[in-house]
């Protein structure tokens, strides 16, 4: 029995002595896996099935010359929303030759044709297709600058006039921006662009019948001092007989601002030779055909007759056709209703394309356009050329101050 016991306690020592062994043995290894910190796989001993999650302390931006290109590529739409910085000499921004063109798209049945798409367009500046890097669909806003001929020269009522005007503005869309403008003898802002209709309504009522007709300088100041700092689609709508007595710039310094602009023009040409006698003028030629204010022009005398509205006509006709728009005769106050309501449809219903110019030269050269889309049978309205920027000056003023636009003080 007492040999039994001794066999009993033989065992569990050496079964307690073989553990321990084990346990001696096995605790460096425990230790030393619960200390090491978790180490990213060496490059290429990555799983196939799981890409590692990045180490946070690894993220960054990308530095401004990894970023560079060292191409010339077209700027994101965004990049021309930016406001431009006035330029250093020397120095082109980029922002300053972006080319914008209106377009209206009809069917065969003459109905504006909506909702296409930026790949469905192309345009070509001198046979050469450009990038569109910027598109605006018809149902972005419009900034509209409203010029009414107020001279002693109208021939139809100042209030028929207004009347006329008010409903012009009611046809646009609700977040369309109008400005209006009065010219006479004298440039007068009745109110700079809002949304406000009521603000447009004051504004139109305010404006007075005047002496002499300062066209052309008209369409110089609201070009150069108000709508070259807005961007996106923007139009002047011009109500009147198109003949100019007293501006201080010409006819061929307002028509080459127009083709250098990105702003369409719809001249609304109402005709007071039978009515008015013409208070002088001046005259020129461009090719076969005379424009009032060209130069080497003579001066008509006072009470001009049939030429002087034909020219007239011819210039009206330039401005709609420099910049993609369209000239309505209107003889009668239903004649100027109709026209303003059709320029009205035709500003809810018109694109816009922006691309950057492959030619970059800032020479003042004349250079052709053309508009296509894809789809078959539309007929496609846009302008047929734009002029660039720089060459040389052509602006001809009379000696004196530069016209500008005086704020009208609104009535108490």
């Amino acid at each position: 029995m007492n040999s039994f016991r001794i066999a009993r306690l033989a065992v569990s020592f050496f079964l307690i002595a073989c553990i321990t062994v084990l346990i001696i043995q096995f605790i460096p290894e425990v230790s030393a896996q619960s200390g090491r910190k978790p180490q990213r796989p060496a490059p290429g001993a990555q799983s196939k099935d799981k890409k590692p999650e990045p180490d946070p302390s690894e993220l960054r931006l990308p530095s401004a010359a990894e970023t560079k290109s060292t191409t010339r590529t077209a700027p994101t739409p965004s990049s021309e929303t930016q406001a431009a910085l006035p330029a250093d000499e020397g120095v082109v921004k980029v922002d300053t030759t972006l080319v914008s063109i209106p377009v209206s798209v009809l069917d065969q049945s003459g109905r504006y044709v909506p909702f296409l798409k930026p790949k469905e367009f192309h345009i070509y500046e001198n046979g050469v297709e450009q990038e569109i890097v910027e598109f605006r669909a018809v149902n972005t806003p419009f900034h509209v600058a409203l010029l009414l001929d107020t001279s002693g020269s109208t021939r139809f009522r100042l209030e028929d006039i207004q009347n006329a005007a008010i409903r012009f503005i009611e046809q646009l869309q609700p977040e369309d921006r109008v400005m209006v403008v009065s010219f006479d003898s004298g440039l007068h802002l009745d109110c700079g662009f809002t949304g406000d209709r009521e603000v447009m309504r004051q504004a139109i009522r305010q404006t007075k019948t005047g002496g002499s007709t300062r066209l052309y300088d008209a369409v110089d100041v609201t070009l150069t001092e108000q709508l070259n700092q807005i961007e996106g689609r923007k139009a002047i709508v011009l109500f009147t007989d198109g003949v100019d007595t007293s501006s201080r710039d010409t006819s061929q310094t307002s028509i080459r601002l127009v083709e250098e602009s990105n702003v369409v023009v719809y001249p609304v040409k109402y005709d007071t030779e039978e009515r008015t006698p013409y208070y002088g003028g001046r005259g020129g030629t461009t090719g076969s055909i005379q424009i009032p204010g060209w130069p080497g022009a003579k001066t008509p005398t006072i009470g001009g007759g049939t030429e002087d509205y034909h020219y007239a006509g011819v210039y009206l006709q330039k401005l709609a056709e420099a910049s993609g728009g369209r000239l309505h005769n209107a003889d009668t106050l239903s004649d100027v209703d109709r026209a303003f309501a059709r320029i009205a449809e035709e500003l809810r219903h018109q694109y816009l394309l922006s691309y950057y110019p492959s030619n970059t030269a800032e020479d003042g050269s004349y250079r052709s356009l053309k508009v296509r889309v894809d789809q078959p049978d539309l007929i496609v309205r846009a302008r047929q050329g734009y002029r660039a920027k720089g060459g040389p000056q052509t602006s001809e003023t009379k000696k004196g101050k530069r016209p500008t636009l005086q704020p009208r003080k609104p009535k108490n």
